[in-house]
């Protein structure tokens, strides 16, 4: 659900206004309408600090951490900063000359340990010298009684060799020059030697540096706080000639009390308004331990605004629902049960949700996967060890037909759900005349269904009932077609109930094949687990030990795909349905901002 808000003007005396704000930073309740001015002059050079901050953190994060040797000196975040960022130029100087050395070395020791001091000495004796090299299949020995030619290196592929041309002479040689070496050898792996250890020097002093992110990440914090309140100061309107400072602000229904404690305290002028239809509401939402678990997936698409409902606890057992259809598998359902149950001691505060989110999505693996008799690819219905008492029963629940049918009846289910959310949002934002045509499809449709679906399962209706949904499928349909649009007369309503018929026929029929995706997708995942098992037994040699570590392998290789891409699939496919189909027939606009209260964050 989304928490009720109260909107509050505030009246402050400019030059009371530092005071004020100060003390609501502390106070840290009331979300401040922020001003969407362009940071300059100091904001802005607090922002780019920010981000440098920002950036030498997540760099610095991912380095080896060591004890900082100079702790005692308990540096400034911006003396750190600047340590960090002349390391990190120092960094970038080193790798390039590495990469330029490197490239020269490997030049150079094709000629081996000659010494580019000889080819001056032959310069002076008139001879110039010429470097090549060319395939091992294509060098002539001819060469070499032509002209004074040297080989000085040769490996599988090619020679490199050295021809002394004297005077003009002109050379006739079918070989790639290449340039005289301009350095020795061993000066040249010297260097880069040094540059290496230069290199590696400049990152164990990055990793000391890790040591202080902690105090980089106050910095930031501090940072922010600055930044948050020069914005809030900026968003004051003046009035009376700037000699009064207007602030808008919201806060939580269930703070007021303590709001309007904090401002007696401060003495300040403060109008508790109305909210406009045309405000924008901060968001916060608030669900019981379970629907808390998908907010980030409702945040994911969009916050609900302020005057419609918050559909997080309403897809959220769909979602879990759809999970464990499309994974499908008891096995896989356990494994991420166990994994999800073994991280989340290790995770942060914050990171928790996450792993009991997991949890449950692994729950639901596991009962659909019960319920269908699949683990780890393995058929129940196949296995030996299984009763034909529960092998006759997971024949009827893994039937194609059956599991079909049960995913476009899940799906009917929450697009009716959507669909009666949307009615209730349309009543409640523009009155209940405006809702009677969604009231109309829904009760119309779904009286339909029994009338249809019920006989068909074999549950008899007896003759009343059937006529009261007749009925009401008849009075739905009225609606439908001459109150589609209150106050509008009835002819255009009656064509606009034709063109909604139609829309409706077409839209419904397609969402609801949507949900065959859940169908296919377990359907996928078991039968591609089940190849996996096959192929271990198909391809496991005869010989005892080395037969059953190459169907271990086997195994472990195939399943570990299988689960990733079945995981992947699991957690996309219900979000798109979530996202399309319901949020559709929901009505869910989304678009709300989050609320962000004004306060002090104090560093760790």
């Amino acid at each position: 659900m989304i928490v009720p808000m109260k909107k509050y003007s505030f009246l402050v005396f400019y030059k009371d206004l530092d005071d004020f704000l100060s003390h609501l930073q502390e106070f840290g309740v009331v979300d401040i309408t922020r001003s969407q001015k362009t940071l300059e002059g100091k904001d802005k050079e607090m922002l780019s600090l920010y981000t440098q901050y920002a950036i030498a953190v997540r760099k610095l994060k991912t380095l080896k951490v060591e004890q900082p040797k100079q702790l005692s000196e308990k540096l400034t975040g911006e003396q750190i900063l600047k340590k960090y960022e002349v390391l990190v130029d120092k960094q970038e100087q080193a790798g390039i000359l590495i990469k330029s050395v490197t490239k020269e070395l490997k030049d150079i020791e094709v000629w081996g340990s000659l010494n580019p001091a000889d080819i001056e000495r032959l310069q002076q004796l008139g001879f110039k010298p010429h470097f090549y090299y060319t395939p091992r299949k294509r060098y002539s020995e001819e060469w070499e009684q032509q002209y004074v030619t040297q080989i000085l290196n040769e490996d599988k592929s090619n020679v490199y060799f050295v021809v002394l041309q004297q005077g003009s002479e002109p050379l006739n040689i079918q070989a790639q020059e290449l340039k005289a070496p301009t350095a020795k050898l061993e000066d040249k792996e010297a260097e880069l030697q040094r540059l290496q250890e230069s290199y590696k020097s400049i990152i164990n002093r990055l990793n000391e540096l890790a040591g202080y992110v902690p105090v980089l990440q106050d910095e930031m914090v501090e940072l922010s706080n600055r930044i948050d309140y020069s914005s809030a100061k900026q968003s004051a309107e003046g009035k009376a000639d700037d000699k009064i400072m207007l602030l808008t602000g919201w806060l939580p229904e269930d703070k007021q009390p303590d709001l309007e404690d904090f401002l007696n305290e401060q003495s300040v002028l403060h109008l508790e308004e109305q909210i406009k239809e045309e405000d924008s509401v901060p968001i916060k939402l608030k669900n019981n331990k379970f629907a808390r678990l998908f907010e980030p997936i409702t945040q994911m698409y969009s916050l609900p605004h302020y005057r419609e409902v918050d559909v997080t606890a309403f897809f959220a057992p769909f979602y879990m629902l759809f999970f464990g259809f499309c994974l499908g598998d008891a096995g896989y359902g356990i494994l991420l049960l166990l994994i999800a149950t073994l991280i989340k001691p290790k995770l942060k505060l914050n990171q928790k949700p996450y792993a009991s989110l997991m949890q449950w999505l692994g729950v639901a693996a596991l009962i659909f996967g019960s319920f269908t008799g699949s683990v780890f690819g393995i058929a129940l219905t196949d296995a030996n060890w299984v009763s034909d008492t529960f092998k006759g029963w997971y024949v009827k629940t893994s039937d194609h037909t059956t599991l079909m049918i049960l995913s476009i009846a899940l799906g009917a289910i929450q697009v009716f759900l959507g669909m009666g959310i949307d009615a209730y949002n349309i009543a409640k934002q523009k009155g209940f005349k405006y809702a009677v045509e969604k009231i109309a499809w829904l009760v119309g449709l779904l009286s339909l269904a029994a009338v249809i679906g019920l006989p068909y399962i074999g549950v008899a209706l007896p003759t009343l009932i059937s006529y009261v949904l007749y009925g009401l499928v008849g009075i739905s349909f009225l609606a439908i077609f001459f109150y589609n649009n209150p106050g509008k007369n009835p002819i255009i309503n009656f064509g606009g109930g034709i063109w909604n018929s139609f829309n409706m026929a077409t839209g419904l029929l397609g969402d609801l094949l949507s949900y065959v995706r859940l169908f296919a997708i377990g359907l996928t995942g078991g039968m591609l687990g089940g190849a996996f098992n096959n192929m271990a037994q198909m391809l496991s040699p005869d010989i005892p030990v080395v037969g059953f570590f190459v169907s271990f392998l086997i195994l472990i290789f195939g399943h570990s795909l299988n689960f990733g891409l079945s995981m992947l699939s699991s957690l996309i496919h219900p979000i798109r349905l979530t996202f399309v189909e319901f949020f559709k027939n929901a009505g869910y606009e989304g678009g709300g901002k989050a609320y962000s209260p004004f306060k002090y964050n104090q560093p760790k």
